[in-house]
């Protein structure tokens, strides 16, 4: 998990997705810190890593039901 979590920083660093600096947020707030998980997610090797602990975690919860937006 540590290695996957670790590999998925690293993507989010080297595809922009996370970043410093000032922004404006759309609700008005201001923060120096921005991740846009979008973009991780159309990575297939991230993609990978994401839905691998997803599925741990529905497993691990046992849940039946599962939902979700289909767009971001």
């Amino acid at each position: 998990m540590k290695n996957k979590l670790n590999r998925l920083i690293e993507i989010a660093e080297m595809s922009g997705a996370f970043k410093t600096g000032d922004f404006l947020l759309s609700s008005g707030k201001k923060s120096n810190v921005y991740f846009d998980g979008r973009i991780i997610s159309l990575i297939p090797e991230s993609l990978e890593i994401i839905s691998s602990e997803i599925l741990e975690e529905i497993k691990n919860r046992k849940a039946n039901v599962l939902a979700g937006p289909t767009l971001g």
